[in-house]
């Protein structure tokens, strides 16, 4: 997350109101879980598109496994 924008809890709970995902979390099996389907990816592009100004690697969303993972390529896709 860009420093002075959005901090990681801020990313998390602004991203499960997006995905309408009340668990969602940095300890999240997303790997595992059938609510990260492609329309859960689509919709954190656009989420990370809308609020950073940035597009996130469809080949690097894929293989996250976790939701610390999900935010540790968005800080990284964004530094």
């Amino acid at each position: 997350m860009e420093s002075g924008r959005m901090n990681e809890q801020q990313f998390f709970d602004a991203l499960r109101r997006k995905l309408e995902w009340p668990d969602l979390g940095p300890e999240t099996d997303l790997a595992n879980s059938d609510m990260w389907d492609s329309l859960a990816h689509l919709n954190t592009v656009m989420f990370v598109q809308e609020e950073f100004g940035e597009t996130l690697s469809a080949d690097a969303l894929a293989k996250v496994t976790t939701g610390g993972e999900l935010a540790g390529l968005v800080r990284g896709d964004l530094s």
